[in-house]
C-alpha cells in the first residue's frame, strides 16, 4: 500500500515544543540546525514538521474564497506545519505549484500547500494554484495556495482520500518534530543527529 511518502530510512526526533517564531532569531537558529543536520554524512535531507505522518492531526476551519458552504457541511480540516524542504525530505509528489522555503518565515506572505482531494472538493477542473481561503471570517486574511501534493494517507493507512492543509512552520508556534532522510539505516546516524540537536534547542 503506498502511504504517498516514502517510509524508508526517516528517522524522527521529537524534541517537545519549539522555540516561539516571532523574530527573526528563532527561526535562523531552526534553518542553521536544518543545514548542519543536512551536511552529516548518511544525511540526504532534514526539515521538520508539528504531526508525524500515520497519526493523530488537528484540524481547523477553512472558508474557501467564492465557496458558499451548505447547510451542516464540515469545513473543518486535518493540517499540518511543516518546515523548509518537507515535501522533498519526505518524498511527497507535488503535482502543482511549489512547496516551502526558507523565504516562508514571519513576516512572508502566508502560503498554503494543499493535497488533491482538497483541491478537486473545491476546484474540479480549475487551476487551484492562485485561489485562496482563510482560517477567519469573510474580511480575511486571505492565504494563497501555493502548491498542491499527491494524495496520502494522513491519519490511517485504511482512510480514504481526505482533504489536507499543510501550512508553512516557520510561521506559526507548534510541536517540533526532526524528520531526517538518511542514505543508510536511520540508526547510524542518530547520535551526530541528537549531539547536533541538543546544541541548537534550548
Amino acid at each position: 500500500m503506498d502511504p504517498g511518502f516514502r517510509i524508508e530510512n526517516i528517522l524522527l526526533v521529537d524534541v517537545g515544543q519549539r522555540p516561539g517564531v516571532s523574530g527573526p532569531e528563532p527561526t535562523d537558529a531552526m534553518l542553521r540546525l536544518q543545514e548542519e543536520l543536512e551536511r552529516l554524512p548518511g544525511v540526504s535531507a532534514a526539515t521538520w514538521a508539528d504531526e508525524v505522518p500515520l497519526a493523530e492531526a488537528s484540524r481547523r476551519g477553512v472558508r474557501v474564497e467564492g465557496y458558499e458552504r451548505r447547510q451542516g457541511e464540515d469545513m473543518e480540516f486535518h493540517y499540518n506545519h511543516v518546515g523548509p524542504r518537507y515535501f522533498e525530505t519526505m518524498d511527497i509528489p507535488l503535482e502543482r505549484g511549489r512547496g516551502f522555503t526558507a523565504a516562508d518565515r514571519a513576516g512572508a506572505a502566508l502560503g498554503i500547500v494543499l493535497n488533491e482531494a482538497f483541491a478537486r472538493r473545491f476546484w474540479p477542473g480549475v487551476d487551484p494554484l492562485g485561489k485562496r481561503v482563510t482560517f477567519t471570517g469573510p474580511e480575511g486574511p486571505w492565504v494563497e495556495v501555493v502548491g498542491i501534493t499527491r494524495d496520502g494517507r494522513y491519519l490511517s493507512l485504511a482512510e480514504a482520500a481526505r482533504p489536507y492543509m499543510f501550512l508553512p512552520a516557520l510561521q506559526e508556534e507548534g510541536g517540533w518534530t526532526i524528520h531526517v532522510r538518511t542514505t543508510g539505516d536511520p540508526m547510524s546516524v542518530v547520535p551526530a543527529v541528537r549531539q547536533r540537536i541538543v546544541a541548537a534547542v534550548p
